[in-house]
């Protein structure tokens, strides 16, 4: 059964930009589709994603270009969770963007009009990369939340952004002194996955050291070469993103948001949170009342 998204359809027609990370069951199961470009970001979990009549493989770093009217649907492995950012954008407003971005046009000339048929692009991101693009859709999730000034000027370079870091991946060499040994990525990897899994729980580099088997140097020299990120600034980084989900998405207090976050110690996790975001949580809870997650 196919069916169009009039939901997406409805939200694109009060704004062009949606982002919004989603962690609940799938409710769209039928393959559906919509008027305007999806990007969709498996960011943990596994799974299976239909597009027209083909099934390809979901799993973390998955990422998906859909364009308008293409039938698809996103299918979460039997009792497992699936974690994913999905970013809608109008036809009228991709156009527009990508004509003002030659560069970009050029990339992504499939998905022009007048051109041949468009086709869902797939793309697997390495560990960095990955990292990077869950950072942008961070940040474009929360200037959609706020009316401040230049407000579309930053929404549009944040998806500039993330358009560029996808087309870099994809043109990124696969052999050579540039790129890590599979080896090395995967298990590069599996400790980013660990981290974003057991964030809330106490994580040392020792820790890590004796759960993968490698040395603490060599376990912080592969960790920053493939991410770029310092395994304590991921392991904040991911803390810091729940937190601010629990104060925009719940009513829980803030000693408990500190617990499920990861945060052994209240004036701790507070000072830190104003480091990040340069507010308190409250104050940050107040001004991103909008919740991004959905019912």
């Amino acid at each position: 059964m196919i069916q169009t998204d009039d939901r997406t359809n409805q939200m694109l027609a009060v704004y062009p930009v949606h982002c919004q990370f989603r962690d609940k069951p799938i409710e769209q199961r039928h393959v559906h589709s919509h008027e305007g470009f999806e990007l969709y970001f498996c960011t943990s979990g596994t799974g299976i994603f239909v597009v027209q009549d083909r099934m390809m493989p979901l799993r973390p770093g998955t990422v998906f270009l859909i364009p308008p009217h293409i039938r698809h649907a996103p299918r979460q492995k039997e009792g497992h969770r699936l974690d994913r950012w999905v970013v809608s954008v109008s036809q009228n407003y991709m156009y527009r963007m990508l004509e003002a971005h030659s560069e970009l046009a050029a990339a992504y000339r499939d998905a022009m009009p007048g051109g041949k048929t468009p086709e869902c692009r797939m793309l697997q991101l390495g560990p960095g990369s990955a990292v990077r693009l869950q950072e942008i859709f961070r940040t474009l999730a929360g200037e959609l939340t706020m009316e401040l000034a230049l407000k579309n000027t930053a929404v549009q370079a944040k998806l500039v952004l993330a358009l560029t870091e996808l087309e870099r991946e994809k043109e990124a060499p696969e052999t050579g002194g540039r790129k890590m040994s599979d080896e090395m990525t995967g298990i590069a990897e599996r400790i980013l996955i660990y981290i974003s899994e057991h964030f809330e729980k106490e994580i040392k580099l020792e820790h890590l050291c004796a759960a993968f088997h490698i040395s603490r140097s060599h376990l912080s020299q592969l960790f920053k070469r493939t991410t770029g990120l310092t395994v304590n600034r991921y392991l904040v980084t991911c803390r810091i993103n729940k937190a601010k989900e629990l104060l925009t998405a719940t009513g829980l207090n803030v000693m408990d948001i500190c617990e499920l976050s990861g945060f052994q110690d209240i004036s701790h996790f507070c000072s830190t949170f104003k480091k990040e975001t340069g507010m308190t949580p409250s104050v940050y809870r107040e001004l991103y009342s909008a919740n991004l997650r959905l019912p």
